[in-house]
């Protein structure tokens, strides 16, 4: 087991932020509106997240709130997709298509060009669904921000773009005159800019597929059984009561103090790429309280000859105090806690699964 603060390319976050250094969130905790990640699903086959030319992909941003009361149904997504660029360096990238405007001859593309040059806001895109070419279109989204994007027969490039932003309460537009391209009106909520690229499958060997995490991955927290998460067993009235449905999980109730969080992760359901294992990114997020560290990294020289790869990492929650501060937790009192752990793999494969905790 390795750590590092290694960063994903695939599904890159962009977050506007105007605060000061001192004010950005914790990297683990999650204190307002995040994106986690992305999951990429080949529409028919979904486990499989290398799409072949004429295919659709289905893209998926793991939305997650600091309350169990807030949800996506307030979320506003502005997304494109198209070829990615031939060259990257870095900073937004561009669709090749736009890049390939100065000197093509595609009568589709150029007459979307004025279309193209001009602001884009959701609130004139009727029915919120803008196809410019095979494999360019514009989608605007209300609530859990997830596209189905067409992949053209005829694509040839390495690597499919999708790029865009989600307002949590406002309205998506793209403006080729913004430096940051696009922007959210009348958002009081969080402004989030998101891009990746997907690698499209030629032959066999480009074959990637999302972690089955349901059968692979299993978690404890102080060496108990820690099962997976549903809010919907909660009643309203107690978010720390375990529902009176006797197939619901129960939530583990745990005091203040360091508590261990145990990972296992069958090695069995990592692809070989190149004849080795492929490297597995683990992180673990919280609500409330400090984690350990930001990652956890199966590579490819953990390759046990048997049994399950397994690691384990602290998380430290807020603590009791008879006067506590904001966000603390009274004495007498108690508090959800819920966990995100996102799998990843580093050729866009993604999953991610729930758990929670009752503090008290």
């Amino acid at each position: 087991m390795r750590t590092s603060a290694y960063m994903m390319l695939t599904g890159t976050l962009l977050t506007l932020l105007a605060a000061c250094q001192d004010n950005l969130p914790k990297a683990t905790e999650i204190e307002r509106m995040r994106i986690l990640g992305t999951r990429i699903e080949v529409v028919g086959d979904e486990q499989r997240s290398t799409p072949k030319p004429g295919e659709k992909v289905r893209v998926s941003l793991t939305t997650v709130f600091p309350s169990i009361e807030d949800s996506a149904d307030d979320l506003h997504t502005l997304l494109i997709g198209c070829t990615a660029p031939g060259r990257y360096t870095g900073g937004i990238p561009i669709c090749q298509e736009l890049i390939d405007l100065a000197t093509t001859k595609d009568a589709q593309l150029i007459a979307a060009l004025p279309m193209l040059m001009k602001k884009l806001s959701c609130a004139d895109i009727d029915p919120g669904i803008l196809s410019l070419t095979p494999s360019t279109s514009l989608q605007c989204l209300t609530g859990a921000p997830t596209a189905v994007l067409p992949v053209g027969s005829d694509f040839r490039a390495d690597n499919f773009l999708f790029l865009g932003v989600v307002c949590e309460r406002g309205t998506p537009y793209v403006d080729a005159t913004d430096p940051l391209l696009f922007g959210c009106e009348d958002n009081d909520g969080e402004t989030i800019r998101v891009h990746g690229q997907i690698p499209v499958e030629y032959k066999k060997a480009d074959e990637n597929r999302n972690p089955n995490i349901d059968d692979a991955l299993s978690l404890t927290i102080d060496d108990g059984e820690w099962d997976a998460f549903d809010p919907d067993m909660l009643p309203d009235e107690n978010d720390c009561e375990q529902s009176t449905d006797q197939k619901s999980p129960t939530i583990p109730r745990r005091t203040g103090g360091d508590h261990t969080i145990g990972i296992s992760y069958d090695p069995k359901d990592r692809d070989l790429v190149d004849g080795k294992p492929e490297v597995v990114e683990l992180t673990v997020y919280a609500t409330d309280g400090d984690m350990e560290r930001r990652f956890t990294l199966f590579d490819e020289l953990d390759t046990p000859k048997k049994g399950l790869l397994k690691s384990q990492l602290k998380w430290s929650p807020p603590l009791t105090r008879a006067t506590p501060k904001a966000g603390e937790l009274p004495i007498g009192g108690q508090k959800l806690v819920r966990f995100f752990i996102t799998v990843r793999d580093q050729r866009s494969g993604y999953d991610v699964t729930s758990r929670a905790v009752c503090l008290h």
